[in-house]
C-alpha cells in the first residue's frame, strides 16, 4: 500500500509505493505544515495521504498509469529485436534509465558511451562475446583508462547486457567472469596538525573568506563537496551541530549526500572558532558559506585547488596532497589521540565500523602496558556474581 513521508528541510512530502515490481519514492506538490511530524493530519498531509490511496487503489484494480500521476516516470520501451545493434541498444537502455539515476550518473554515463561507441561499430547485441569484451578492457588499459574508470565502464555494459538477456536477446551476459584491473584504494596520507595549523593561518592571512572553508575540512571530516554544499541553515549553534544533507558533484547542487543519506556532525571545539569568525563574511548576506566573486555557490571544485589550496602548499613548502586528505587527517587525527570510533564513524558519515578499521588501522591507539588492564581495574572479578554461593555445598 502507498504511504506518504516527509523530507528535506521544507518537509516535502513524498510517497511511496511498488509497481510493475519496482519501488518508487516520488515528490508530491504538499508540504507538511507540521514540520514532518509523523502522523501530521494537516490540509497539506490529508490531501497527500488521499493522493497515496487513490494510487494504491488503481494499482490493486490494475489500472495505475504512473505517466499520469508522474510523467518523468512515463514507462520507455526497449527495441527487443534480435538484430538491434549493440550501441542502439545501449542508448536505449540509458534513455530508460533517465528518470531513476542522478545528474552526477547521467554525465558518468554518456562519456562512457562516447568512450565505447567506436568498439560497438555496426556490430549486433547478439554477436558481442566475452572475447570482445576482454579486447575492449585491455585497449582501455593500453590507452591508460584508471582501472576504477574501466570498471566503472564494464559494470555499466554488465547492467546493458543483464536487461538484454532479460528482454530475451541475448542467451547469456558477455561480461560475467570477465576479469578486470584492480583498483588500488588510496592510502591516508594525513597532514600533522601542526601543517594543518600553518595552512589555516596562511589561509587567515591571504583568504579569510575561505578560512573556515578548510577548516571545517580539517576539523570535520566533511567531504570537500559537502562543505560547498553547505548553508547557514544546516547549523545548529546551540546544539554545536551541522546537518550535512547536500553535496556539490558534477557542477551541480545535489540535495543528498554520497551515501544518500543525511548525518549530523559535531562542531568541535577546535573548528567553532572558525566558523564564528566566517559569520562576518556570508552569515547576513547568503544563505551559503562560501560563495565566489559573483555571490554564487562553488561550481567547482577545481577552481577552489586551483586558486586557494595549491598556491597555499607551495607558499608554505608543504608536500602536495589532494583536498580529500582533509577528511583522512580528522579521521587520523581523532583516532590516534584515543577518540571513540564509533563516533569517528558517525562523524564521516560511515555505516558501520570495518570500515574505519580497515582504512585507518594504523592509527588506532592500541592500549598502554599489559592487556587486559583497564578491565581489571574496574575489580569485576569481585562482583557478587563471580563468587561462589555460600548456600550450595
Amino acid at each position: 500500500m502507498a504511504h506518504i513521508k516527509a523530507r528535506y528541510k521544507k518537509h516535502r512530502l513524498y510517497v511511496y509505493f511498488r509497481f510493475s515490481g519496482k519501488a518508487f519514492q516520488e515528490p508530491t506538490p504538499f508540504y507538511c505544515q507540521k514540520d514532518g511530524q509523523k502522523g501530521c493530519m494537516c490540509k497539506q498531509c490529508k490531501a497527500a495521504e488521499g493522493l497515496a490511496l487513490e494510487i494504491s487503489r488503481k494499482i490493486n484494480a490494475g489500472t495505475f498509469k504512473i505517466g499520469e500521476y508522474f510523467p518523468d516516470k512515463e514507462e520507455k520501451q526497449i527495441n527487443i529485436e534480435h538484430d538491434v545493434l549493440c550501441n542502439q541498444y545501449i542508448l536505449q537502455w540509458i534513455e530508460l534509465k533517465k528518470s531513476v539515476i542522478t545528474y552526477s550518473t547521467a554525465k558518468s554515463y554518456a562519456y562512457i558511451v562516447r568512450t565505447l561507441t567506436p568498439y560497438f561499430n555496426n556490430i549486433r547485441l547478439i554477436d558481442v562475446r566475452p572475447t570482445h569484451i576482454r579486447n575492449i578492457v585491455s585497449q582501455l588499459v593500453n590507452n591508460q583508462l584508471s582501472p576504477k574508470t574501466v570498471r566503472n565502464m564494464i559494470l555499466m555494459l554488465s547492467n546493458v547486457f543483464k536487461y538484454a538477456h532479460d528482454d530475451g536477446i541475448i542467451e547469456s551476459n558477455p561480461t560475467k567472469n570477465i576479469q578486470l584491473p584492480k583498483v588500488k584504494i588510496e592510502e591516508p596520507d594525513p597532514f600533522t596538525h601542526d601543517e594543518i595549523l600553518k595552512i589555516l593561518d596562511y589561509m587567515d592571512k591571504h583568504h579569510p573568506k575561505m578560512t573556515a572553508f578548510f577548516a571545517i575540512g580539517f576539523y570535520s571530516g566533511m567531504r570537500t563537496g559537502e562543505i560547498m554544499a553547505l548553508k547557514w541553515a544546516n547549523f545548529d549553534f546551540n546544539k554545536h551541530k551541522i546537518l550535512v544533507d547536500a553535496t556539490h558533484t558534477a557542477n551541480k547542487i545535489k540535495d543528498s549526500t554520497k551515501t544518500g543519506k543525511a548525518r549530523y556532525v559535531d562542531i568541535i571545539p577546535n573548528l567553532d572558532k572558525y566558523i564564528q569568525k566566517h559569520k562576518e563574511h556570508t552569515f547576513l548576506q547568503n544563505s551559503y558559506l562560501f560563495i565566489n566573486q559573483y555571490g554564487d555557490p562553488f561550481i567547482s571544485q577545481t577552481s577552489i585547488v586551483r586558486h586557494y589550496w595549491q598556491p597555499c602548499l607551495q607558499r608554505l613548502g608543504i608536500r602536495y596532497r589532494e583536498p580529500y586528505q582533509m577528511r583522512h587527517s580528522f579521521a587520523c587525527m581523532m583516532l590516534d589521540v584515543g577518540e571513540n570510533i564509533k563516533w569517528v564513524a558517525n562523524m564521516l558519515g560511515h555505516t558501520d565500523l570495518s570500515m574505519v578499521t580497515k582504512r585507518y588501522g594504523n592509527w588506532l591507539t592500541p592500549s598502554e602496558g599489559r592487556a587486559g588492564m583497564k578491565f581489571n581495574s574496574q575489580n569485576l572479578l569481585n562482583a557478587t556474581y563471580l563468587q561462589p554461593n555460600s548456600k550450595e555445598q
